[in-house]
């Protein structure tokens, strides 16, 4: 009975050691904090991050006291002082096949987040996610979130989503263009960003800004604007355009073309008398899904296209009549 009772023991220590064993190491570093976020608030993040990973019992965390050790050894002031670089070092050095770097930036009155998973002996990028969060509060739910996203990385967040730019308009962080000349103006006032072309002569593309945009996954693109002056005039959103590829694609309220300066080729793609008071805020939607992109304008269903349309590496403003307009929202984010 002894022995009987001894061997099972001795099962049950073999099963948890083997578990224990077969968990995939993991280095959490601490969250750099970029601009004017405080380093006290980066570090209690980063330890809620590390209780609730290490509470999912999928890894092996190792424990701070090492890790400071490893940046002792490599010279580090501090478990945020680190590049890309020493990433990979201070994994091998914990013996750990991952390591999970993240930062926190404000942009506006958002937080910002920003969580990588590398792989010490591949080198690749495993998970990656950026969460926007408009309170401390919020920022604190996420991460809890986000450790359930990192320790399954199969699992979909009902509440994350992968946001490229988020802007208001209230200020300029995001460093949109001043332009102060004959044909066209634009410029912060009153929380926000006029964009004002006064003459038909010259380019009608008020900025091309470059995004990190993978346009093989599901996105959405949400721009808000009102026009002040002429409303029966048309902008649209520019995709491409770039100092290598000058085929580009047009999409406004009532007209999507796409343009070939190369081949000085222009083909259009739809183009409609749409009954909208443009007078009022106009909220163009851009949805994709699949090999699908839905136009959507004011809540209304407008019209679909191929996805395979959408390309480049910048996205524009332009305004083709003399008017005013008034940008209130844009927002970019993989679904």
């Amino acid at each position: 009975m002894k022995l009987k009772a001894l061997l099972l023991g001795l099962f049950f220590f073999l099963l948890c050691l083997f578990s224990i064993s077969s968990k995939s190491k993991i280095v959490i570093l601490n969250m750099k904090p970029i601009g004017s976020i405080d380093s006290n608030l980066t570090n209690a993040i980063t330890e809620i991050l590390t209780t609730n990973i290490a509470n999912t019992n999928t890894f092996s965390v190792i424990e701070r006291s090492q890790i400071n050790k490893i940046m002792e050894e490599l010279n580090l002031a501090s478990t945020d002082d680190f590049d890309d670089s020493d990433v990979l070092q201070i994994g091998k050095l914990a013996k750990a096949k991952k390591v999970l770097v993240s930062s926190m930036a404000k942009i506006g009155s958002s937080y910002v987040l920003n969580a990588r998973v590398i792989n010490t002996e591949t080198a690749n990028v495993e998970f990656g996610q950026t969460i926007t969060c408009k309170t401390q509060d919020e920022v604190i739910e996420k991460t809890i979130e986000l450790a359930n996203l990192i320790s399954q990385p199969g699992k979909k967040s009902k509440t994350i989503s992968s946001v490229i730019i988020t802007d208001d308009f209230k200020n300029n962080d995001q460093n949109w263009p001043i332009i102060d000349d004959r044909g066209k103006q634009a410029y912060f006032y009153n929380e926000k960003y006029y964009l004002e072309r006064k003459s038909q002569i010259g380019d009608d593309t008020f900025f091309l800004k470059k995004i990190d945009l993978d346009i093989k996954r599901d996105f959405i693109i949400t721009l808000k604007a009102v026009k002040l002056t002429n409303p029966g005039g048309t902008f649209y959103l520019v995709f491409g355009k770039s100092e290598y590829k000058k085929r580009y694609l047009e999409i406004g309220q009532n007209w999507i073309s796409l343009y070939d300066e190369q081949n000085y080729e222009q083909k259009e793609l739809w183009e409609v008398d749409l009954n909208i008071d443009l007078e009022l805020l106009i909220e163009l939607v851009m949805d994709k899904k699949g090999d699908t992109i839905t136009l959507i304008i004011n809540n209304n269903e407008i019209k679909t296209f191929s996805a395979s349309l959408i390309y480049g590496e910048q996205i524009g403003i332009s305004l083709i009549n003399r008017m005013t307009l008034a940008l209130e929202f844009l927002e970019i984010k993989y679904q």
